[in-house]
């Protein structure tokens, strides 16, 4: 379960339902240059860089953290159907780790909250910081639900 750069999550919905990466970097882009006087120009490349850069670092430590979480579900021996992965900005990400049912109600899984809690704490700065939410599987959940509030990117185990 190492994950090596963005490499490590792959587009969950189909391409006609969500913005590729290029568009939403170029919004936001947009969206600074018209909101502040001071926001990024146009011809600021090297912030550009700086920003894709930052977000790629920030997607591949989302999923070494993501992995790490998995593995305490392994040690546990509860299972995970997927995980799913929301960008909220460029340091902050939400992962959604969906468990099968009977794993979602074992009192096995508070060791595995231990592991999430410490490893949110450990890796909270102001240029990263992952949050993890579980939520039962099976025929119940409702994936467009879960894509609608965003979490558009599955791990790759």
């Amino acid at each position: 379960m190492q994950a090596k750069g963005a490499k490590a999550w792959e587009l969950n919905v189909p391409k006609k339902q969500h913005y590729s990466s290029d568009e939403v970097i170029e919004a936001y882009f947009k969206g600074k240059e018209v909101g502040k006087a001071d926001g990024l120009r146009e011809g600021s490349e090297a912030s550009k860089q700086l920003f894709l850069k930052a977000l790629t670092e920030n997607l591949a430590r989302a999923g070494q953290d993501t992995g790490t979480v998995l593995k305490a579900f392994k040690a546990q021996n509860l299972k995970v159907e997927k995980a799913m992965l929301r960008i909220d900005s460029w340091h902050r990400f939400s992962v959604m780790v969906v468990t099968s049912e009977k794993a979602f109600g074992n009192p096995k899984l508070l060791k595995v909250y231990d592991t999430v809690n410490q490893l949110e704490d450990a890796a909270s700065s102001h240029h990263y910081q992952v949050r993890f939410s579980f939520v039962a599987g099976g025929d119940a959940l409702d994936t467009n639900a879960l894509h609608a509030d965003g979490y558009l990117l599955k791990f790759n185990a």
